[in-house]
C-alpha cells in the first residue's frame, strides 16, 4: 500500500511539473515551434519583409529559439533550412515578464508581434509573452 501512495504521488508530481513547463496561459496564433527549419525561415522572412510584416503584427507567435544578447539589445536566433546561417528577431519584454530567457540556451519563446519607427525606419520585434 505504501508503495502505491508514493507511486501515485511520483505521478502526480511528474504531471505537474510537466503541465506547469509546457506554458500553455497565452492562446497561440502561430505555432512555429513544431515546424521544420527550412518552414520557420520561410515565416521569419515574411515576418520581416516590408512588403508581409503587416500581416503578423498582432499575433501570438510561438517559436523555438536561441536568446542573445549585445549590451542592452536583446534578440532569438535560429538556423536557417542549411543549419549555416541564423535568422534574428529583436525581443523585448512584456509588461509582465521582469527578466529575459537565458542566453544561449534553446528555448521555446511566445509573444505578440510588434512593430516600432525610429529614425525614419520600422524595426518589428516579438514582445515576449512566456518562455520555457
Amino acid at each position: 500500500m505504501k508503495r502505491l501512495r508514493i507511486l501515485l504521488s511520483t505521478l502526480i508530481l511528474v504531471f505537474t511539473i510537466i503541465i506547469a513547463g509546457c506554458g500553455g496561459n497565452v492562446k497561440v496564433n502561430l505555432d512555429l515551434s513544431k515546424l521544420s527549419s527550412y518552414a520557420v525561415q520561410s515565416e521569419v522572412y515574411k515576418m520581416q519583409k516590408a512588403s508581409t510584416a503587416q500581416e503578423y503584427i498582432g499575433k501570438t507567435i510561438k517559436m523555438r529559439a536561441m536568446p542573445k544578447a549585445d549590451g542592452d539589445y536583446h534578440y532569438i536566433i535560429g538556423p536557417d533550412g542549411d543549419e549555416c546561417c541564423n535568422w534574428e528577431m529583436e525581443i523585448q519584454l512584456s509588461e509582465g515578464l521582469s527578466s529575459f530567457p537565458t542566453t544561449n540556451k534553446n528555448t521555446y519563446v511566445t509573444g505578440k508581434y510588434k512593430y516600432y519607427k525610429e529614425n525614419g525606419k520600422t524595426y518589428y520585434y516579438l514582445e515576449l509573452l512566456e518562455y520555457v
